[in-house]
């Protein structure tokens, strides 16, 4: 599930095809920013995003049964009589953003936040203090991501493009991890 930034969004950009229901909108093919003007990202309960990155390893992996995104339709409705319908392909990150929905999210601002975290999160992946909270199995076959991790990617704020400043976030993470400690 965890890939380079680029080759994520331009998954995600590649594999949904839209259909505006208004034509005359004047930005139609332009680049869609990260999150809407003035959209903020709400913190989201750790235990939550836990269990929605849980799910998500899950579908993208193929480890769970769901019905296909390239069945099914989603239908944003931007305001003002503008409805876009999204049409996904099976791909292993469109199930996992859907499974996240189907199984955790109740509304589209929970959605939308949890969506965000899990790609501002991913974008940390490469970075070498990330080291230093994961551990890979002695077969290399799955990854075990400390709990203050998640704990930093639920409630950190995240700036306007929806990512975490990445000094900021490890600073947290150490912070989180420190606290944990002292109350256990």
């Amino acid at each position: 599930m965890l890939g380079s930034r680029d080759s994520e969004l331009s998954t995600i950009r590649g594999n949904m095809k839209g259909t505006r229901r208004n034509p005359d909108r004047k930005d139609r093919g332009k680049k869609i920013s990260s999150l809407p003007a003035g959209f903020k990202l709400l913190p989201v309960e750790p235990e939550k995003f836990m269990l929605a990155f849980q799910v998500a390893c899950a579908a993208y992996s193929y480890k769970m049964p769901m019905e296909s995104p390239s069945s099914q339709k989603v239908a944003v409705d931007f305001g003002k009589g503008e409805v876009v319908q999204y049409k996904f392909t099976d791909t292993p990150w469109n199930r996992a953003m859907m499974a996240v929905r189907d199984h955790v999210a109740s509304d589209f601002h929970e959605l939308s936040s949890i969506v965000f975290r899990m790609t501002a999160l991913q974008t940390l992946k490469d970075d070498p203090r990330m080291q230093k909270w994961e551990q890979r199995s002695d077969d290399g076959e799955s990854l075990a991501i400390h709990e203050a991790v998640f704990y930093t990617a639920a409630t950190l704020r995240t700036n306007a493009g929806g990512e975490f400043d990445a000094d900021e976030f490890f600073q947290a993470v150490e912070a989180s991890a420190t606290d944990e400690e002292d109350t256990l």
